[in-house]
């Protein structure tokens, strides 16, 4: 387990999530020798009406992950991700034990902590309940990115409420898809400048706009998610925003270039699109 982890939330049903992963481990979890998952579920007793827990029921779940984590150090397992939807967390770890010795340890720490804990056992050799089930889409990331920026404006006391200037910047192979991009900005009521200097991988035409907007998440998110697709949509990429804030420092948040695809139907946490709007 590494200590780089992400946390954000979406949309399952009609049920609100929240998906907190191992982000760090991507680089080494295909070559990780145990293949067997293991999902522990913990019911919780009196979750909020969002079925996400309240008060105590957070302690309870702190509890119950320090005694998974405890039982996975001693079989060299890990813990790959956690999920809180419709009352229940599950616990995403890879862990070699026979049945026996989960049941055994599931009824032990349920009767410790007077609660529910289930356990579901699954041959995993394509890890998919981290890169299916935990791993954000692009437009997960997005939120992510988007969320460090918004709390970093709000930790050093910006109240969010004020719309000013954002600065944005996407990429394109061409001037032609950069000047298709250009002409959908200036319809939504961007101000478009040309910017200087490449991005990678041969994107060499660069677009540099801003308008008036306000940076609460759910606008922000909004408004990034729609640039993001209609860059893609003309062939380049967005890359992220920034608004200078308090003190003149810039804030920018790049996306992610996932390393694998995220979140197909059919699977057990299928999550519908992002959007915070």
């Amino acid at each position: 387990m590494s200590e780089h982890w992400e946390v954000y939330s979406c949309q399952m049903g009609e049920s609100p999530a929240v998906i907190a992963y191992d982000h760090g481990i991507r680089e080494t979890i295909d070559s990780h020798p145990e293949t067997q998952n293991v999902r522990f579920e913990l019911h919780y007793r009196a979750p909020g009406e969002n079925g996400l827990p309240t008060g105590a029921e957070l302690e309870l779940g702190r509890r119950i992950e320090g005694a998974i984590g405890a039982f996975l150090s001693e079989r060299s397992g890990i813990l790959v991700g956690k999920i809180t939807v419709g009352g229940i967390r599950y616990f995403q770890t890879y862990v070699g034990a026979d049945e026996p010795t989960l049941a055994a340890f599931t009824s032990a720490v349920g009767k410790e902590h007077s609660c529910h804990l289930s356990f579901s056992v699954a041959d995993d050799p394509e890890r998919e309940a981290y890169w299916q089930d935990l791993f954000p889409t692009a437009d997960d990331w997005q939120l992510i990115q988007d969320s460090k920026v918004v709390e970093a404006l709000r930790s050093r006391g910006d109240p969010l409420r004020v719309p000013r200037r954002i600065d944005h910047w996407a990429f394109f192979p061409s001037a032609r898809n950069r000047d298709a991009f250009s002409v959908w900005l200036r319809s939504e009521g961007f101000i478009v400048e040309s910017a200087p200097g490449p991005g990678s991988d041969g994107e060499t035409h660069a677009v540099h706009f801003h308008r008036v907007d306000q940076p609460e998440l759910s606008e922000i998110n909004h408004l990034t998610f729609r640039l993001r697709h209609e860059a893609e949509e003309a062939g380049g990429r967005y890359d992220g925003w920034e608004d200078r804030g308090r003190g003149g420092r810039r804030l920018m948040v790049l996306p992610c270039r996932s390393e694998r695809t995220s979140k197909s139907p059919g699977t057990p946490f299928h999550r519908d699109a992002i959007s915070t709007a």
